[in-house]
């Protein structure tokens, strides 16, 4: 619907272009029966908004779609980042069964130029996680495009939100690890319909053990074995029942 943090549609001017809004790439008018369309046969639609603007002609243009095609599955349609939405939208989006995804990563690489651009007030609204939960949404983690891909530091971030050249930006809007763990794992699996085979160490579950570094910052399943050795295993596809059958050894 919009671009990046230079080109996100915004409600109020940029804080260093005051003649600046942002843009919509899309005409509403000319979106909505598409993604009416594509729920109609059978699709998922996710779309990129991250500014506030962005955010509520995107959820405009799915409430026609929705209207269109009542008994819609929950979380047909997704908002891809979301960065700015403000509480009234997060309330909305959560009435209407939109799915949302969070990627610290983004937040993290582009702190810098977020806080020029956006101002520290918005800088400390970006993606807020902790009320998207809150209001009922249903929320999936992930990376994007953006460095670092490590999904462990992306977990660290949801929990801190540390940046890498911003300092902490809306502390307010952490989530506790276990949480962040469930919005990259078995939250994405539900949000792509696979939650019944990916996702969560379950018997019968599928899952690619991660790397040993990625392991070491997962003090939950080491505090239950501290000597537990699991690099041997880290280029596995194994069975979840598997795994932890291994780790109960």
């Amino acid at each position: 619907m919009d671009g990046g943090v230079a080109g996100a549609g915004m409600e109020e001017p940029f804080a260093n272009d005051p003649h600046n809004t942002g843009h919509l790439n899309w005409d509403p008018d000319a979106m909505a029966p598409i993604v009416s369309n594509a729920i109609a046969n059978g699709w998922k639609v996710a779309t990129h908004a991250v500014g506030d603007r962005s955010v509520r002609v995107l959820l405009d243009v799915y409430e026609r779609a929705l209207s269109e095609n009542p008994g819609t599955p929950h979380a047909t349609l997704v908002i891809e980042h979301a960065f700015l939405a403000n509480a009234e939208q997060r309330a909305r989006a959560a009435r209407m069964g939109v799915a949302i995804t969070v990627q610290h990563s983004l937040l993290y690489t582009n702190s810098a130029d977020v806080l020029a651009s956006w101002g520290e007030d918005r800088a400390s609204k970006v993606m807020p996680v902790r009320s998207w939960l809150r209001n009922g949404a249903q929320v999936a983690a992930g990376t994007d495009s953006a460095s670092p891909f490590d999904p462990m530091l992306n977990v660290g971030g949801f929990a801190t939100r540390e940046t890498k050249d911003a300092g902490i930006q809306g502390p307010e809007e952490a989530i506790d690890v276990e949480t962040a763990l469930e919005l990259y794992t078995h939250a994405g699996a539900k949000l792509f319909g696979e939650a019944t085979r990916l996702g969560a160490l379950e018997p019968g579950m599928r899952v690619r053990v991660p790397q040993q570094r990625a392991i070491d910052g997962l003090p939950f399943l080491l505090a239950t074995e501290p000597g537990l050795d699991i690099a041997a295993y880290a280029r596995e596809d194994v069975t979840a029942f598997d795994l932890a059958t291994r780790v109960a050894r």
